[in-house]
Formats: C-alpha cells, sequence, structure tokens
C-alpha cells in the first residue's frame, strides 16, 4: 500500500511509473496541496452551502486502428511511462485497490476508480487537490480501437468565479495538453493513434447515459466520418 493514499499498489510501484522525484515531493506537498484546494480551490466552505455541479468541458475521441485497446494497456495501465520528459501529465491504475493515480507536472494525486472491461470512472476522494467531478473513460466491447474520455469540472456554482479554481484547473490543463502535444508523440506516431478533442462538447444525451455517467452502449466510431462531422457538430476540434 503507497502511504498515505491506500490502495495495493507500493511506492516503489508509482515510482516506476512516475519517477522517485515525484513520489517523494506529492507526499511532502500533500499537507500544503490538500489546504490549497480544500479552502482555496475548491473551498469545502462555500460547497456545502452552494455546491458546485458537473460541468462538461473537455471530450477526447481517441482512434487507434490496428492496435487493440494500446491506450488502456500501455498508457493507462502501463507499470511503466511511454511519455518523453517532462511528460506534463501521466497515469496509473490500480483496479485492485481501486485507485487511480495522476501527476500533473511531476505532482501525483489520488483518486477513486470503479472499473469493468468498458468503463473507468474517475471520482475525486480526500486526498484529490485537484477537483473533478467525475471522469468517464468509455470503451466498445472486444476488439478494442478506439475509446472516449469525458472531463467533468465542478465548476456550475461559485468556482466559475474562483480565480484559485481557474489557476488550478489550468496548472492541470496545460499538463494534459503538454502530454498531447508533445511528451507521448512519438509513441502516439508508432501506434497510428488519433486523438479528436472538442472544448465545451454539448451534454451527452441523458437516455444513453448510466446513473455513473458511462455510457449505456458505445457507440462505434469512424475515424474519418469523426474528422468530416466534428467540426460542424461540436465547432472547434483539435487533434493530438
Amino acid at each position: 500500500m503507497a502511504f498515505p493514499f491506500g490502495g495495493s499498489l507500493t511506492h516503489a510501484q508509482l515510482a516506476t511509473k512516475f519517477g522517485w522525484f515525484s513520489v517523494i515531493i506529492s507526499i511532502v506537498f500533500l499537507p500544503f496541496l490538500m489546504l490549497w484546494g480544500k479552502l482555496l480551490a475548491f473551498p469545502v466552505w462555500i460547497s456545502w452551502i452552494f455546491p458546485s455541479g458537473p460541468f462538461y468541458m473537455i471530450k477526447n475521441i481517441l482512434v487507434f486502428p490496428g492496435n487493440e485497446d494500446v491506450m488502456r494497456k500501455e498508457v493507462y495501465s502501463a507499470p511503466t511511462s511511454v511519455s518523453r520528459t517532462p511528460p506534463g501529465w501521466n497515469c496509473l491504475t490500480d483496479v485492485e485497490g481501486k485507485k487511480f493515480y495522476e501527476a500533473f507536472w511531476g505532482i501525483i494525486q489520488c483518486l477513486d476508480l470503479d472499473t469493468t472491461e468498458e468503463k473507468f470512472v474517475v471520482t475525486p476522494n480526500v486526498f484529490t487537490w485537484l477537483l473533478v467531478s467525475r471522469v468517464n473513460f468509455d470503451f466498445p466491447p472486444s476488439p478494442v480501437y478506439e475509446n472516449t474520455v469525458r472531463f467533468y469540472f465542478p465548476l456550475k456554482g461559485p468556482n466559475m468565479i474562483n480565480p484559485f479554481c481557474w489557476v488550478t484547473l489550468m496548472f492541470g490543463i496545460t499538463g494534459i495538453m503538454w502530454f498531447g502535444k508533445w511528451s507521448y508523440v512519438p509513441f502516439k506516431t508508432a501506434n497510428g493513434i488519433t486523438t479528436l478533442q472538442t472544448m465545451f462538447p454539448p451534454d451527452e444525451p441523458a437516455k444513453k447515459l448510466n446513473a455513473d455517467n458511462s455510457f449505456k452502449k458505445y457507440e462505434l466510431q469512424d475515424a474519418k466520418k469523426i474528422v468530416d462531422l466534428l467540426p460542424s457538430k461540436y465547432g472547434a476540434v483539435g487533434s493530438g
């Protein structure tokens, strides 16, 4: 167990993915990060009275024809990193311990993980300092040649006008963008991965979602069709 986060992974396993420097500084600075998150960025003393609901900010559709389940096997759940330095963002799933670890610019945070063969549902816990409402990873039935990642942040409420919240979110979002545009580009190119990103997408139809916001049925995409349709349907789209 990696103190203080819990789960089934050890500190050594976290270090294999993120590096010992990241593991050490993340634990040393955890009290400060939690105070920052709970008192300033996402103040619990306000959310108890005026909660901020989930805001759908980012939707990524990743397509990788010919490389079955490569993102889950080699990026999300792999014990080692595919990123070049600096990674900006990285993650590791602990399915047995029901934990999800991610690092922004080398600083690790821990979230809770609910997983099946067709979904990862990531939600915050007491150790989460960069708060999300949830992150949904959805996978089609085997064979898996694509997956979708949707980010929901607690911004429908007072957090929307909180500058500390936005500074914290930008710290994380810039790390994710750096990962997509730089750190995993060689891996992406070698595996023929295309990422289609939509900022501020429209809400998913409620009838298509389970209670945990995962898709009831994954709708398989065609890479060329996505490229043709997304700009007119969703607005600005970037690939990475």
